[in-house]
Parts: C-alpha cells; sequence; structure tokens
C-alpha cells in the first residue's frame, strides 16, 4: 500500500489550557494514540492523563487519525490522582496548597504511593507515615531539604 504523506508539523496548533502553544514534532504520527504519547514526553506527563479536546470540547479519540488535530486542539491535563488523594486526605483544594504546610500527619491513611511530585513540599519540616502501604518514595523526596522528622515504621 502506499505511504500516507503526512501534513506538517506547523499545521497542527496545539494549545494548553493556558493558550500556550505546544511545540511537538507529530511529522511520524498517524493516529491521535501517538500523538498524546509524542505530548506526554513534551510535558513530561504520563499519557494517561493528557486528554486532546478540538474547538467544541469534544474529546478527540486514540483511535482516530491525526487529522482529527488539524482545527485547534487544546491539551487537557488531568490531575494526578495520587496528588489528588493526597489533597484530599489533607482538607485542601490542590496538592499546591500543601507546599506551605511545615507538618504533615498521614499515619493510618492506607496509602500505597506518594505523588512523584512530592518533594515539592519543601516547607515540610515533620513528616509522619506511620503504618501505611508504602514499597517505595519517589524520587523528589530528596528534595525535601527542610525535613527534620520523618517517621516511615509499619509500611512494607
Amino acid at each position: 500500500p502506499p505511504r500516507r504523506v503526512m501534513p506538517p508539523a506547523d499545521v497542527f496548533d496545539i494549545r494548553l489550557l493556558s493558550g500556550e502553544r505546544v511545540e511537538v514534532s507529530l511529522d511520524h504520527a498517524e493516529f491521535v494514540s501517538e500523538a498524546r504519547r509524542q505530548l506526554s514526553g513534551v510535558l513530561n506527563v504520563p499519557a494517561v492523563r493528557i486528554k486532546l479536546l478540538t474547538q467544541s470540547g469534544e474529546e478527540v479519540a486514540d483511535a482516530d487519525s491525526i487529522d482529527a488535530l488539524h482545527e485547534e486542539t487544546t491539551v487537557y491535563i488531568m490531575p494526578d490522582p495520587l496528588e489528588k488523594r493526597l489533597a484530599d486526605t489533607c482538607g485542601v483544594k490542590e496538592f499546591a496548597d500543601l507546599k506551605t504546610w511545615h507538618m504533615l500527619d498521614l499515619k493510618y491513611d492506607h496509602l500505597m504511593a506518594l505523588p512523584a511530585r512530592f518533594g515539592q513540599l519543601v516547607a515540610l519540616e515533620s513528616l509522619d507515615l506511620h503504618q501505611n502501604d508504602l514499597t517505595w518514595l519517589p524520587d523528589s523526596f530528596s528534595e525535601l531539604v527542610a525535613l527534620k522528622t520523618l517517621s516511615l515504621r509499619d509500611n512494607r
């Protein structure tokens, strides 16, 4: 079968909700799923958290041809479920609201994992993760430079 000729990358107008244009090469993409994977790499966000929306607000399906992205496309990044759970557990609206907190008491919360960006909570001085189901800590944990007290007892 003849090879499909792809439109040049500059034909795609892909933007974040803020309106900022996302520079991504889609030269060899044939399906929307491939575009989402490319965007995942550029935005450093798991592909499962990326939704692509048309100007009318309809979600573009992964199985759709890349041609579905020829009108302006908006990238919606779904909230990180671990960040949302942590925010809910602490009674705040967003994970970012925890960035100024100095103490977190998360004992007995049945946490199996912490968000990858947990290290952004750089104001933390005391953290109690006693009796959860944690098996590892995210790489960003080393960024908690103010941390003085840490309890990890009785985790997996």
